[in-house]
């Protein structure tokens, strides 16, 4: 692949994550809930009361970052902190009864947009992504 196509590639991996997050900041709904913050509540919900090194280690951000993210969810009332049963040192995360619905909207509001594709353009994106997470991941294991 020549060096126009590579820098039209990277341009278009950004931008589309931008105009992503720009729309999703457009239609947050009453609660103002980011994309990320919404990623963090899935995951809390999907991984049965994490520690908040887990959650920073799967958004790829460092613990303090975490402690804001978390601080503000908290605030917003829909995680809970609970302490470690094993180790008084470390607290879990419980995911409120709230965060079920904002889940879905999200979800909803990411399906909607991709409904402007028709099936078989959604069939090739699902097909390209997978097949550059399997090659990501190959890298990573290779480089351990």
């Amino acid at each position: 692949m020549d060096k126009i196509h590579n820098d039209e590639l990277i341009s278009l991996f950004f931008s589309t994550g931008r105009l992503i997050h720009d729309r999703f900041k457009e239609e947050r709904g009453q609660l103002n809930i980011s994309v990320l913050q919404r990623e963090t509540l899935k995951f809390i919900k999907e991984n049965k009361n994490p520690l908040m090194k887990e959650v920073a280690d799967y958004l790829c951000i460092t613990r303090p970052s975490a402690t804001v993210l978390i601080d503000n969810l908290a605030k917003m009332k829909l995680i809970r902190r609970l302490p470690d049963s094993h180790d008084r040192r470390q607290t879990r995360l419980e995911a409120t009864e709230k965060v079920e619905r904002i889940i879905c909207q999200g979800k909803d509001k990411f399906l909607n947009l991709l409904s402007s594709l028709d099936e078989a353009d959604q069939r090739n994106l699902i097909k390209i992504l997978k097949k550059l997470s399997n090659i990501i991941s190959q890298q990573n294991y290779e480089k351990v």
